[in-house]
């Protein structure tokens, strides 16, 4: 886990590391292997991109001077196509693309809104006019009863304060009224 990771220092000349993206020992390597890239890649946030290409740059940062990185995985794949050329300005161009098209954050401002399912679905009636809403869908195994579903909602960023106003209202009636527990998260990193 990421809060134990324990300090490693090489304590032989030569060794052979295995480790999960972020749990790297600091120390300089001779080579590095990338062995996940469709695993790192195919995962349903829309942040993952963004973790795995950071990731690989920082590895080239623990290669000695004459190491190499291998990266296995499919070639054709755009993201992996930018980290061989080294092209950290045309992989953010391209998911800054991809958030314009499909409205989401930082092109526009985003809320995911958690609770049950009636709360959610009455939620529509208070949005700014423009807003883009996704769901209510169910959350797969969720970890807290009380939050079974999930909405997603989208505002440009010009209304980012008519939405933050209005779920704020929301929540305050709610509770005012002793209704049902949501939970709000603007903008957040694991879409």
């Amino acid at each position: 886990q990421g809060e134990n990771r324990t300090d490693v220092v090489a304590a032989i000349e030569q060794g052979i590391y295995v480790t999960t993206p972020g749990m790297e020992p600091q120390i300089k390597f001779a080579n590095i292997v990338v062995l996940d890239t469709f695993f790192s890649l195919s995962r349903p946030e829309g942040n993952s991109r963004i973790r795995f290409i950071r990731h690989l740059f920082n590895l080239l940062h623990l290669l000695s001077d004459d190491g190499k990185l291998v990266v296995v995985g499919d070639t054709s794949n755009t993201t992996i196509q930018n980290f061989i050329r080294l092209d950290q300005s045309g992989e953010a161009k391209q998911l800054l693309t991809e958030r314009i098209e499909t409205r989401l954050n930082p092109y526009s401002r985003t809320a995911e809104v958690r609770g049950e399912h009636q709360s959610l679905a009455e939620i529509k009636q208070i949005l700014p006019e423009h807003a883009q809403v996704w769901g209510p869908v169910a959350i797969e195994s969720p970890a807290d009863t009380k939050h079974q579903f999930s909405i997603l909602l989208s505002v440009p960023k010009a209304d980012s304060d008519l939405l933050v106003t209005a779920l704020k209202a929301w929540v305050l009636t709610r509770s005012a009224n002793r209704r049902s527990v949501v939970a709000i998260r603007i903008d957040p990193a694991n879409l």
